[in-house]
């Protein structure tokens, strides 16, 4: 799972007992020796309530096997703490004109210690989430249109590396079906290039000198693109220093195609070349070279070959036809990120770029206006949990928001409402009072991320 451990179905059956638009605590139960005193056990929801209550309207925190906290729906929502995000249609999102915001639960306090389980985030699309690996295609599917086809994928480096330094022995695995091996060179100081906050999870600050190779030797058919191809990433520059800064780079026999920026005439270019630049096709849009995480892909159309397309953040910026036709087979000398060798076969490298990437993307085919579209919002708007544990709700304020690992620097990542939730372990998430709270954040705000279901479950 991207971000999380293993999955165990979240047990929210109360859900479908007409119980939505509020926030209820329940302890589960088979029969009212699990109940604490002063509750039953009401048979038609299999939870513990308040005596004399009529079915399905109480609350109750006896010593039950389960405690579930569900916020969906308008009045829970409205229930918590809103800063930066509007209730709207039982969903929430950020405000009109936001960037940031967060909603925050209300505290649920147990009488007595109890353990965190599982937390789950309901969203309609794949708000914050990679792109799915074999093994995820299913509950990535589960978002049904909002999502894009993997057919063709044959790289997705997710650059996930961790704070701090990047060691010269660092692997970033390819999760394709095509395995590629990749080598960090490093030729800087040790500490030079450093693991990032990425746009989907970490991602890789390179510096100057530094790049890594993707071979693409391993299996010729990964490199083919007879029929077409897209490159896509996530990349940040601060500033464009030599005449031409290369973000990614594959190269052939005699074809070569590169992302970057072109730094005098401060513009990013997707270029490809039959040979020298004299004989290439540019497609030109606007410099990125300014501190903020871009989405970038170029796409190029397959046989007939008619150019290329280069977007930015979704948006289409120039489409040209070409003035070669190259052989798109023949890209046999692997692809390099942040870097490109100046001849073809050589070690000469002369593109280097300072340039912070995630999740570096290629499709064997043309990836449509809408997939490009949607590749972007994946990234663009996020939606996050972390979890409070307290000892008692007095001193929930003063508490740490943490995430899977229980740090403050990690998170929950979310779901299709119909997937299970994260499972949930070990001392840092044990305590009798619990809250949980959604961040929000997106680049532009043509994108919208939403959230229409927070739960958490807690056992003895």
């Amino acid at each position: 799972m991207r971000g999380s451990s293993s999955l165990l179905l979240l047990l929210l059956a109360v859900a479908s007992c007409q119980l939505a638009d509020d926030v209820r605590y329940y302890a589960r139960c088979d029969g009212d020796g699990d109940c604490g005193p002063g509750l039953i056990c009401d048979d038609g929801l299999a939870r513990c309530i308040n005596e004399g209550e009529g079915e399905g309207e109480g609350e109750g925190e006896g010593e039950g096997e389960l405690l579930s906290y569900v916020a969906s729906g308008a009045v829970a929502f409205s229930a918590g703490v809103l800063r930066g995000v509007v209730v709207e249609e039982g969903r929430v999102r950020l405000t009109e004109d936001g960037l940031v915001g967060s909603w925050e639960s209300p505290i649920v306090e147990s009488p007595a210690e109890r353990q965190l389980i599982r937390v789950k985030l309901g969203m309609p699309a794949p708000f914050g989430l990679s792109l799915p690996t074999t093994a995820e295609e299913e509950e990535d599917a589960a978002f049904g249109d909002t999502t894009i086809s993997t057919a063709g994928l044959s790289l997705l480096l997710r650059l996930d590396a961790g704070a701090g330094p990047v060691p010269t022995t660092a692997v970033f695995p390819d999760e394709s079906r095509f395995n590629h091996p990749t080598t960090f060179i490093e030729n800087t100081p040790l500490g030079n290039s450093n693991g990032v906050d990425g746009r989907l999870g970490g991602g890789v600050s390179f510096a100057r000198e530094d790049w890594l190779e993707v071979q693409g030797t391993v299996d010729t058919t990964a490199m083919d693109f007879g029929g077409g191809a897209t490159f896509s990433a996530w990349m940040r520059l601060n500033s464009c220093a030599d005449s031409e800064d290369n973000v990614i780079g594959i190269g052939g026999q005699h074809p070569h195609l590169w992302i970057g920026v072109r730094c005098p005439d401060d513009e990013t270019a997707l270029v490809l070349a039959n040979g020298p630049l004299s004989d290439a096709t540019f497609a030109l849009g606007p410099s990125i070279a300014d501190g903020h995480w871009h989405h970038v892909v170029g796409v190029v159309p397959g046989a007939p070959f008619s150019g290329l397309e280069l977007w930015i953040d979704g948006l289409l910026v120039d489409s040209q036809p070409s003035t070669v036709v190259p052989a798109l087979d023949r890209f046999d000398d692997g692809l390099f990120l942040a870097n490109f060798p100046l001849g073809l076969r050589s070690n000469r490298f002369d593109y280097e770029s300072q340039v912070d990437l995630d999740e570096v993307a290629v499709f064997q085919r043309p990836l449509a206006a809408t997939e490009v579209a949607r590749l972007f919002e994946r990234g663009a708007g996020r939606v996050f949990l972390q979890m409070r544990v307290c000892s008692s709700a007095a001193t929930c304020a003063e508490a740490p928001w943490i995430g899977p690992d229980g740090t403050t620097s990690s998170h929950f990542i979310g779901g299709a409402d119909t997937m299970a939730g994260h499972v949930v372990d070990g001392p840092a998430f044990r305590g009798r009072a619990f809250q949980v709270r959604a961040l929000f954040d997106r680049t532009t705000t043509r994108v919208d991320p939403l959230a229409d279901l927070i739960a958490f479950d807690l056992e003895p």
